[in-house]
């Protein structure tokens, strides 16, 4: 692992002590954080309370007084690469709209952290996830097709690895980008 991998999680948990979780559960749905290396998981609605964001949280506000919609957790992981995932747990009926929703202003809150420890990462290793205990074919269907920072939707089952699922979501766009080159080749 390289230093600025350490580096990262180190300065997110001296600046987000508050916001720092070591597991990912809602009312019944988790996301397992086995074999994960140096990561750190923060609470979305935590997160966003650090004065940091305070310019940028004004203008995720649909209507004033109102808190912001954002992912219950922002995980960093850092082993080599830098991976942003970005998580919703759902133990009832999704509604796809609000998870957009969660999940965008849960990425704008992730890159000014970033922003504001001096990092960068690619949004190749940006990954918007969402778990719930069941799904509507419907419901599935639009999160799958939707993009958070031009990044595709996860849906998942409650219960998955957040290191399988990283896992399987690398090979499949490893797939997709030699997909790519193979046509503009021909």
């Amino acid at each position: 692992m390289n230093n600025e991998g350490c580096d990262i999680v180190d300065k997110i948990r001296i600046n987000f002590k508050k916001a720092e979780t070591k597991k990912c559960s809602e009312a019944g749905c988790n996301l397992r954080l086995d074999n994960l290396g140096s990561f750190v998981a923060l609470k979305g609605e935590i997160t966003i309370k650090n004065p940091c964001f305070n310019d940028l949280v004004s203008d995720l506000v649909k209507k004033p007084g109102d808190d912001p919609r954002i992912c219950d957790y922002i995980i960093i992981k850092a082993n080599g690469d830098i991976i942003v995932g970005l998580i919703e747990l759902k133990s009832h009926k999704p509604s796809a709209s609000i998870i957009k929703e969660q999940l965008e202003n849960g990425s704008k809150i992730a890159l000014e952290l970033l922003k504001n420890l001096m990092f960068t990462f690619s949004k190749h290793n940006f990954f918007p996830i969402v778990l719930a205990q069941s799904w509507n074919a419907t419901v599935f269907r639009k999160l799958s097709d939707s993009y958070v920072m031009d990044t595709r939707i996860i849906p998942k089952k409650c219960g998955d690895s957040f290191v399988e699922i990283i896992h399987k979501e690398k090979q499949k766009r490893e797939r997709e980008l030699q997909s790519k080159k193979q046509k503009k080749r021909r």
